[in-house]
């Protein structure tokens, strides 16, 4: 019985050798992995330059959603606004004058 096995698994042995040959070998096996090796590396170049194409794009909507962001907790003209408008740095000390003008205390001693 032992016999029988080992004449079985020789047989099957030569079998895979002559398929592995009719397939062309080890050597069509190194060239399909060569081959899938610089396949997947021109595709991770591409979904690199795609990540960074996304990135920048996502850069620009948030620093748009920043800039309206910031416009809505600031007032729309906050920059256009003059020294002595509401809101301004002068509401924030009354007691200092505008530049340009004299407090009320040095022109009525």
């Amino acid at each position: 019985m032992d016999i029988l096995a080992l004449i079985l698994s020789v047989i099957a042995l030569g079998m895979a050798m002559f398929a592995l040959k009719r397939t062309g070998g080890i050597q069509d096996i190194r060239n399909q992995v060569d081959a899938l090796g610089t396949d997947v590396k021109r595709q991770l170049g591409t979904l690199g330059t795609k990540t960074e194409a996304v990135g920048g794009a996502m850069r620009e909507k948030t620093a748009e959603a920043l800039g309206r962001l910031e416009q809505l907790v600031r007032g729309k003209d906050s920059a256009n606004r003059p020294p002595d408008a509401p809101g301004s740095h002068q509401e924030d000390h009354p007691g200092e004058p505008v530049h340009g003008e004299q407090s009320n205390r040095e022109s009525h001693p």
